[in-house]
Parts: structure tokens; sequence; C-alpha cells
């Protein structure tokens, strides 16, 4: 140990003499560096760039040397061969802004680049000498919007319908209102900002007591804004004077949005009342034809027609007596109105009473108005009905007065009241007979008559219309029947029917016709549409007619599938429409098949009731069956399939698919399988740390068969209210990965389930970002390709995690033999970062271990002697350091020494590993062999003596000596 306490010193200065070399080798390096900070246009003063325009691009330039840099150019180069330069200017040390008109000529996605110390053509390496040549451009791409566009500035107030009719003076309401941009450019282009205005007017002025304004920052209402824009509110006192107001709102008050659109948007508009307001407000009750009626419902020319309507008082006051209505009419030449004048046909009488608010007033006798047609009126007209025609009520504001016109054209789909000619025109609509007709049975015939209206024609009753009956069979023998059915008045309504009653003497087809007015004894516009003909009916014998009426398949699913897999029951319902009742030879005969069609062809069962069905009488036959694939099936029931009943009607259907026999269905089997997320969790705590996401993801309603694929997505929102980004899912147990372009497993991270397994819990690792703290909302996505019900194919967990930067650790461990006087040993504590400038109280402590025992057990052996611990003096200062000193009886032999800082943690650190600190070997020597001396004080132990030659080898041995675990 002599030597070594000089060689110490030696050492030490050679270290400061070399890292003095260094410093002045750096400050002799005149080449500075110069660099792009930030090239983007400026949002704070310039909206984004548009083609066609010379638009400012804001250049913040870097010279962090410290040497001024002197006829510097800077300089952006865009498209082909375009380039803007500055003037020539000196860069002094530190840094700068430059601002650059550029054009792009075309609008989207466009690249530019930004240059300082620019020189041309590149490449080259400019005017000015720097360290590193490499960094003078920074390249940005600008989304360029079009040279000329829309911006479509809209505002929308009461978002949320929360304005009251009525408040109160001077108090103070909060309006709430949205604002957006629906165009494809920027609001202000170049540098303009938008201000809304709310103004609070006395009703029928206005706007203009302005009473509240933002201004909006330049570029706010951007192209690419969302839908549904930006919601925010006004808090506003109300007058002090009570009455009514109007509240308006306006966007762009001051027109600085030069691209605009629609104007109609920018603008809403509120109607309430400060203190006590009432108003009557009479308006038509209800919507479309029934608002305003005739009666009768056709007009015609020369008679009288009666206009029916009903009124309402919407307001919050009564409607005084003495209000009148008028009728008022105009003709339209060929259903031109213009030019045309309205007259007055009528008017009613003045109320007696007053008509109290919110009450509805439909009495005829005092509301309807008759309208005497004129003779030669025919042709297009509009009629109006006028509520208060003399303004009696003074109506609520604004559109009290407004809504009291009721329009017939308006009621009517805009369709003029067209007044026809007074004739008939009877037409024979139909013939029937409402039963089967059997032989030797007596059957009604029924004819129908009516007025053919179709064409604008037949608007006038006729009285003792009789109608001629032909009835032919397949032999052409043809009975005439006269006035069958008698004589009747034919009105305007509904049409009349004639009834006769014909006893068929055979089976078979016959042919029916039948001629109204067959004398011509009414006036008609048309006497050749008054025969209806060719109308056959077919007579049969009387017999049972067995006939599936209905077809059930239960369960269903939400959409009305039936569902694969699940247990099911078809139903039919089977009935006797004949008209005699099964026998019970009959009955032991019939049989129920159930079939399905597609996709595959196969009997499902064959069914005998047994029961010998009355007239009428129906039965349900139900079977049991299991759809077993996804996709659509026929099902058929048949009764009787081997035909061996005979049957009414039977004959008449050759193809067996179509007869009443059977009956189809098509039914879609559609998986019941429901996929879900269940029980998402994730702990609190230090962000930069593992926190697992666990779940349970599953099926219900698996079929019996086959594996199901269940995908899942995780997002992570964070509580700043960012939009939730989706988590890239790190490889884990109890889940697989498929690639994304595969058409089998398209999604990414799933499970692969079965009937027998049908759920399973997942743990994904989730590390968040050490340097950020905050709330964050996870929430777990499953996707299947079969999933009834999406309401639980989600599921969330909020994690508060914290931000940590506090870190201790143990710099260096230094060894001092002072002989007799024991070892000393400094331990080096620092503290490089964390929240607070200081802690107080940090503990350090220090353990002596046999080498024998760490080399065989390292940090697990028990120690030879643990140190009490020690708290420093005073508070640690961040990025300070301070030495801790412990003193330790001499003993002879191998030992390693280990510190710790913080050994209770009772400091929260972002790293504790490296709160401990272990040395190298340590050799004590006995006093006097060699090993120790007077000067074993002055140096490290375990050093050999250095040569002053050798300071680089020194460096090397001491870094040696550096161990952090």
């Amino acid at each position: 140990m002599d030597g070594n306490g000089p060689l110490a010193t030696a050492m030490a200065a050679l270290l400061l003499i070399s890292s003095l070399t260094v410093l002045a080798t750096v400050r002799a390096d005149g080449n500075d560096n110069l660099y792009i900070d930030y090239f983007d246009y400026d949002p704070e003063k310039h909206t984004p760039p548009r083609a066609g325009h010379d638009h400012p691009l804001r250049v913040d330039w870097v010279n962090d040397g410290d040497t001024t840099a002197s006829g510097v150019t800077i300089a952006i180069e865009w498209g082909t061969d375009m380039v803007v330069e500055s003037d020539p200017m000196d860069l002094e040390p530190g840094s700068g802004t430059v601002y650059l008109d550029v054009n792009f000529s075309s609008d989207g996605d466009q690249d530019a680049t930004a240059f300082v110390d620019y020189c041309a053509p590149r490449p080259c390496d400019g005017d000015f000498d720097e360290s590193d040549e490499t960094d003078n451009d920074n390249e940005y791409t600008f989304i360029v919007e079009p040279e000329e566009g829309t911006a479509d500035l809209w505002v929308n107030l009461d978002p949320n319908d929360v304005l009251r009719d009525v408040y109160q003076p001077d108090e103070t309401i909060s309006v709430e209102w949205e604002v957006g941009n629906d165009g494809d450019v920027t609001a202000g282009y170049p540098d303009r900002k938008i201000t809304i205005g709310l103004y609070i007017d006395p009703r029928g002025s206005g706007p203009a007591n302005l009473n509240v304004t933002r201004v909006f920052d330049v570029g706010f209402f951007m192209a690419d804004m969302p839908e549904e824009g930006m919601y925010d509110l006004f808090e506003v006192i109300t007058p002090s004077e009570e009455g009514r107001y109007i509240l308006t709102i306006l966007l762009d008050i001051d027109g600085n949005n030069t691209d605009a659109g629609n104007l109609s948007d920018n603008s809403a508009t509120f109607d309430f009342c400060i203190g006590g307001c009432s108003d009557p407000d009479l308006i038509p009750i209800g919507q479309g034809p029934s608002t305003l009626q005739l009666e009768p419902e056709m007009a015609i020319a020369g008679e009288t027609a009666t206009v029916h309507y009903s009124i309402r008082n919407d307001g919050n006051a009564d409607a005084p007596a003495g209000v009148v209505m008028h009728l008022e009419v105009i003709k339209c030449p060929g259903g031109d109105c213009e030019g045309q004048s309205w007259t007055k046909v009528n008017e009613t009488e003045p109320w007696r009473l007053p008509l109290a608010a919110q009450t509805d007033m439909e009495d005829q006798s005092m509301l309807a108005m008759g309208w005497e047609v004129p003779a030669d009126g025919v042709g297009k007209w509009d009629l109006r009905v006028i509520l208060d025609a003399t303004d009696i009520a003074e109506e609520i504001y604004p559109d009290g007065e407004e809504n009291n016109i009721l329009l017939w054209s308006d009621t009517h789909a805009h369709e003029l009241l067209d007044v026809r000619e007074r004739r008939a025109e009877l037409v024979v609509q139909g013939i029937q007979t409402i039963v089967q007709p059997f032989k030797d049975y007596p059957v009604d015939v029924h004819i129908f008559v009516a007025h053919d209206q179709a064409e604008g024609l037949g608007y006038r009753s006729a009285s003792n219309v009789t109608v001629d009956l032909w009835i032919e069979d397949d032999n052409f023998n043809e009975v005439h029947i006269e006035d069958a059915g008698g004589s009747q008045d034919v009105g305007l309504e509904a049409p009349i029917g004639y009834i006769y009653s014909w006893t068929p003497s055979a089976t078979g087809t016959y042919t029916l016709r039948a001629w109204v007015d067959y004398d011509d004894n009414v006036l008609e516009w048309y006497e050749t549409n008054n025969e209806l003909q060719d109308i056959t009916i077919e007579v049969k014998r009387k017999l049972s007619d067995l006939t599936v009426l209905d077809l059930e398949v239960e369960p269903r699913d939400d959409s009305g599938n039936v569902m694969v897999g699940v247990a099911s029951t078809i139903t039919a319902t089977i009935a006797n429409l004949g008209i005699r009742d099964m026998t019970t030879v009959e009955a032991s005969r019939m049989n129920v098949t159930f079939y399905t069609i597609s996709p595959v062809h196969e009997l499902i069962a064959e069914i005998t009731p047994g029961t010998a069905l009355a007239v009428g009488q129906n039965i349900t036959v139900s079977t049991s069956f299991v759809f077993t694939v996804r996709d659509q099936y026929k099902l058929v029931v048949k009764v009787d399939e081997r035909k061996r009943i005979a049957e009414y009607g039977e004959d008449d259907y050759p193809s067996r698919t179509d007869a009443p026999n059977e009956l189809s269905q098509t039914v879609f089997a559609e998986s019941s399988v429901d996929a879900w997320v269940r029980n998402v969790s994730v702990e609190s705590g230090i962000a930069g740390r593992d926190h697992p996401i666990t779940f349970d993801l599953g099926f219900e309603n698996l079929p019996l068969e086959g594996n199901h694929f269940l995908y899942f997505e995780i997002t992570v929102e964070h509580s700043d209210g960012a939009v939730g980004s989706y988590m890239e899912i790190p490889a884990g147990d109890g889940y697989q990965f498929a690639a994304g372009d595969d058409p089998v497993l398209p999604y990414g991270a799933y499970v692969n389930l079965s009937v027998d397994n049908p759920q399973t819990s997942i743990s994904v690792s989730w590390i968040p970002d050490a340097d950020k703290g905050r709330n964050y909302t996870i929430t777990v996505f499953v996707i299947a390709a079969i999933n009834i019900d999406s309401d639980n194919d989600q599921g969330s967990a909020v994690a508060d995690i914290e931000k940590l930067t506090t870190d201790l650790l143990v710099e260096s461990l230094t060894v001092t033999d002072r002989g007799e006087s024991g070892l000393r040993i400094d331990v080096l504590v620092l503290y490089p970062r964390g929240e607070q400038d200081s802690l107080n109280g940090v503990e350090v402590t220090l353990y002596v271990y046999d080498y024998a025992d760490w080399s065989a057990q390292g940090s697990s052996t028990v120690p030879r002697d643990t140190f009490p611990v020690k708290s420093i003096e005073g508070a640690l200062g961040r990025g300070d350091s301070r030495i801790v000193s412990f003193t330790w009886v001499r003993n002879v032999g191998d030992f390693i020494f280990v510190a710790e800082v913080d050994p209770d943690n009772k400091v929260r650190e972002l790293d504790e590993d490296n709160n401990l600190y272990d040395s190298e070997v340590i050799t004590i020597e006995a006093l006097g062999s060699g090993g120790g001396g007077e000067e074993e004080d002055k140096g490290f132990l375990g050093l050999p003596s250095l040569s002053p030659l050798a300071p680089l080898a020194l460096l090397g041995a001491v870094a040696l000596l550096r161990r952090r675990r």
C-alpha cells in the first residue's frame, strides 16, 4: 500500500489533464450545426394552405453552435423545380423563425422540404461549414385544400331542447349551441377569425342587441371537423323588463367567411317570454285530407257542398267570443290559379263564448259552411277557410296569425278541387257467388253496380236501375233473367248489390254476363260500358275437403328465424273445409306427412291423427325436428298424400305442389350462437409496469359439432378524452393470432371454442407508457362470424395509472483500508430524477458477505454483517449525490460489500432494481503481511502500484470495479 497513495494522486492529476485536453479540443472545433426545428404552416396565424394561392409557411431554424452563420439562405422546395428562397441572413447562435410564401398547384397531400444554408443545384453542402451537413433539411407533407371550395358553416341553437318558454327578469340562463363546418375548405382563409354572437331583442325587431360573443381562432373551422361539430354554451342574463323576446344566435357576424355556402343555417332563433305572457293561437286540427273535407265528397256543379273542418286553440290564453270564420273560393281555369281572385262565399256566426286555451272545437253546427257550387262551375277550384278572419283574437307571436289559413290544396297533396258535371255513368263492377256452388243446391249470384268515376264521370245518382243476367252452361245453353234482383237506386257511394237465387242442375263450368240499364232508361255519358261478361263459375259435387291451413315452426329468434341445433317443433293445422263431415273410415285412412325439400329432400315424419273432422273443424299435428345446418329450409306438410279420401276440389290441382292438401313454408335456420365478454379487469398502479388485462369470453348455444373462432380486440382510451386507440395485443397464453389476409381467420387474436369448451379466461400483458400518468379506459371487444346479440360484445374497466419518475441509486462504493482503525466504506448515493425537488431522510444500509458464500449462493446467502440503517442528513436535492460512510472492524479474508439505498422502500421509485450495488471481491490481509501499512487509508483496496504513464489503464480498472445490480 506504500506507493498507492502517490499513484492515486498522480492518476487523478492525469485524469484532470486528460479531460482538460479533450475539452480544449472541442472548443477548438469551429464548425457549428444548423438545422430546421419546425416546418409547417403556422396554425395560430393562418388556416391550412390552399391550392393556387401564395401561402406563408413557417420555418424555425436553430444554430446550436457559438458562431454566427453569415450569409445563410433559407428555402423551401416543392413540386417540380419549385423553390422559394429568403434573402441571405446572419444566423446568430440560438433560434429564429422565417415565413416563406408557397403556392401549391393542386390540392391533397403535397410534399415540401425546408432547407437552412440552402444551395442549388442539389445535392450540395451549402456555404456555411458545419459539423453536420446531413440535418439541414426537413420534409413535411401538407394537406392542401382545394383552390375553390365552400366553408359551409352552421349553428344549432338549443340542441338538447333545454330552453324554456318563460323566464323571469334578470334570470341567468345557459344557452347551449353547436357549430360546425360541412364544407370542403377551412373558414376564414387565410388569416381571419370567425365570431359567433348571441342577441336578445324584443319580438318583431333585431337582431340588434348583441349580448355575448365568442371569437374562434384562425383555422378553427377546418374542413375535416367532426360531423357533429363543437358543443358549447353562453351564460346570459334575461332582460329586466317583462315582455316577449326573441333570442338569436348568429355565426360569422363579421362576414369573415368569404367562402360561405348555405347561409340559411348560420343563424337560429328562439322565442320566449319574460314574466307572464299568454296568447291564444287558433290552428286547424290534424293534417292531411281529413283536416278539410266536403259533404258529399264530390263537388257537383249546381249543387251545395258543405265544408267541414275543426280547430284548436293551441295557445296559453282563451280566444275571445266574437271570432268569425270565412270560406273563400278561387276558380283556376286549366288548373292555373295565377291572376285569379279569391271570393268569399260564406262565413260563420260570431262565437258566443270564448274558446279556452289548449281546447279543441269540432262542433260542425258552428264550424261547417256551405258552398253553392255554380251551375257553370265545372273545372278546377281551390278553397280556403280563414280562422279568425276579422282578427278578433290577438294570437301568439310570431306565427299565430300566419297559421289561420286552411287551404284545400295544402291539405290534399297540392291537388285542386275538381268540380264535376252532374251525370250518371253506370257499370257492372262484378259478378260472383259468395260460396262454392254445388249441384242441386241453391246459391246466390251477386251482381254489383256502381258509377264509373275513374275519368271524372258518374257524379249523379240514378233511380230505378235494373240489371239483366245471362247464364250459359257447358253445352252453350243460355238462360236470360230479366230484372235480376229487381230495381234499385244507385248512389255515388258504395256499389249496389243485386241478388239472384240460382239452383244449378248439373256440375260443370258456367259462363255469366250482366247488363245494367239494358233498356237505356238512365241518362249517362256512355252507353257502351254497361255490360260485364265472361265470368265463369264452376259447379261441383258436395264432398269433404281436407286442407292444410297453417304451418308453424317454433322456437324462433328475435329476427323470426328458426335456430340451428335447437329442438324445434313443426305444427300443421289440418281442417275440413268441405260441405260434409268425414266418416270414421276416412279418418282411419287420413295421414299427415312432414318433409324437407331443401337443402335436402327427406321425410321428417308420417302421422295418422285418426280424427273424423266435421265441416269447419280443424286439428293440429306436430312433430319434432332439429335444424342441423345454417341454411334456408323448405318445409312441406301434406294431408292425404296417397289420395285415399275422395275430396272436393282434389281433381282441380294436377300439380300436388299447388294442391290445398299441402302447404309449404320457407324458413331460414340461423345460428343461435351468441358471443360475449365479461369480467373485464385491470389493476391500477404505476406507469411503465405490466398491468395484465384479464377477462372472460365465450359462446352461448354452440352447435354440437365443430370448432368456433372468437376474436377479440382491445382499445385503450386516455382520460384526456382522446378516442381509444386499438392496442397491439402481445403474444400470450390461451389465445392465437391469425394473419390479416387469411380469408378464414381475418381479424387477429382469437380463441378456438367448442360445445365442450364454450368459454375461457384470458390475460393480456399491458404496460402503460412510463412517462404518462392518467386514467385509462380499457375496452375489450369480441367478434364472431355468428353472433345474435351485440349488446354483450364489449366490456370495460378503468385503470388509474400513476406517472412515476422518482429514482434513487447507488452510484459507487469505495472501500478504504485504515489499518488498525478498520475499514471505511464510502457509499455514493445519487438522486438523478424525480417529482420532488428534494428528498429528506433517505436511508442507506450496508451488507458484508464472505466471498466463498457469495460465490456459491449469490445474494441469497446470509450476510456476515449487516450495518444499521443510516439516514442522509438534510435534504438530497434532485440531481445531487451524497456520500454515506460506514466503518467495519478489520477482518482478514475475501469479502463482497453490498450497499442498498432505501432498503425499506419508503420512497416509491420508477426503478427499484438499481438500489443495490455490490463490489468486486475485496481481499483484506493481516497487518504486517505486506497487504497493509501506515498508508492503507490513502488509497483503494486491491489496487496495484500504477505507473504515472498509464492513466488510460487506470480508467479501465476503475470501470471494472463499478458494478450495479
